[in-house]
């Protein structure tokens, strides 16, 4: 499994159990403050199967990811997204490193634009600290591989924030089949 934009291993502990004792987790992170507060993480509950790569996740390559079995099962990214430069062509180089059936989930915060004041401050705040764009609709590129895509509902939130759509996930199932449309469904975290 790769944990795109692993931050500092939050989801570790999640996955973990699903993985299993001979599934591996590979955590990718540009920063690497934020991996070294991962390796505390990893360090501490004595995952064995946890690895860390920092990364350009615009140029990453099967090849560093290095998983034991060789294949990609499957690709998350949590909070990711709206802060990658090139955002777009990282979700198509990682989708494409999933083997046939193999499932990509993305979680994100977005904001719609023009939605009143709170909308532009907390828009600018998240532009200026961790210099995130909230405004990117980044269910777009999965929809756009799957055929029967199904997009998760949205929580509203209640003036005076509501602002912000916070997306549940979007989940996307490689086609097993070269030229296929891929599958996908909303998903609870654990059926990912």
């Amino acid at each position: 499994m790769l944990d795109l934009a692993c931050g500092t291993g939050l989801n570790f502990a999640l996955l973990e159990p699903a993985i299993g004792p001979t599934g591996a987790i590979v955590g990718t992170d540009y920063s690497s403050g934020m991996l070294a507060r991962a390796a505390h993480r990893v360090a501490q509950h004595g995952w064995s199967n946890v690895r860390l790569l920092q990364a350009d996740a615009r140029i990453l390559r099967t090849e560093q990811i290095a998983l034991p079995h060789g294949r990609l099962h499957r690709v998350l990214c949590t909070l990711g997204l709206s802060v990658m430069p090139e955002w777009e062509s990282v979700f198509q180089r990682t989708f494409e490193m999933l083997e046939p059936g193999g499932r990509y989930a993305a979680k994100d915060l977005y904001i719609e634009p023009g939605r009143g004041l709170l909308s532009r401050v907390l828009d600018l705040g998240y532009r200026v600290v961790p210099r995130a764009d909230h405004s990117r609709r980044f269910w777009l590129p999965l929809q756009q591989h799957c055929a029967d895509y199904d997009e998760p509902a949205v929580r509203r939130y209640e003036p005076p924030f509501s602002a912000v759509d916070a997306l549940a996930a979007a989940v996307c199932t490689r086609s097993t089949r070269a030229g296929q449309p891929a599958s996908a469904r909303t998903v609870s975290r654990s059926s990912f």
